[in-house]
């Protein structure tokens, strides 16, 4: 550029740039979504390296959080590394390890609560037969007409977790249940 008495002027160096102008404006067009980005990418990157000079202790709260950002970086590193910096890079990897660790941290709670949800109803199966075996052992020591109710609960409780105190039950009422249908009561005497 020079000052001209009339305003500003600009002098082409070499005609080329006038024949290509339009093919030159077609290619920043064309990259300009890259170019913002990574201005962007570069000072976020800065910011996350200044927070410390030892990479261990860099602030992960600067980092890019897990979403679109991180994955337009994530392409534009499997496809352009070439033109980013090494601490562009750097910094990219380092947001993608983040979402990496914050990942395996979510399954884990994830399987945590899985487990904890299956021993639950575990606990509850087991609770749930116990009182069906309490309930099946009273109605056999009366030996009342519920008899059978009383060995169908014994089967229920057995089904849902088996035990010792069902078991127990289901043998009894079965061994009650033939002397009850002929109208005798096994050990009463005059039965």
């Amino acid at each position: 550029t020079s000052r001209e008495p009339q305003g500003d002027v600009v002098e082409f160096i070499h005609d080329i740039l006038v024949r290509e102008w339009e093919l030159l404006k077609s290619w920043l067009r064309a990259d300009k979504r890259f170019l913002l980005w990574h201005q962007g990418i570069e000072s976020r990157a800065r910011y996350w390296y200044d927070s410390s000079e030892a990479p261990s202790n860099r602030d992960p709260g600067r980092l890019m959080p897990d979403g679109r950002d991180l994955a337009e970086a994530f392409d534009y590193l499997q496809h352009r590394a070439a033109e980013l910096k090494a601490l562009e890079r750097d910094y990219i990897q380092a947001s993608l390890a983040l979402r990496d660790q914050e990942r395996n941290r979510l399954q884990q709670l994830l399987e945590q609560t899985q487990q904890q949800r299956d021993q639950a109803v575990k606990q509850r199966e087991i609770t749930l037969a116990r009182q069906l075996a309490a309930q099946a052992e009273m109605l056999t020591a009366q030996k009342s007409h519920d008899l059978q109710k009383a060995v169908l609960l014994a089967v229920e409780s057995i089904k849902r977790a088996p035990s010792a105190q069902a078991d127990q039950v289901l043998r009894q009422g079965l061994a009650l249940l033939p002397c009850m249908r002929s109208g005798r009561t096994a050990g009463v005497p005059g039965g």
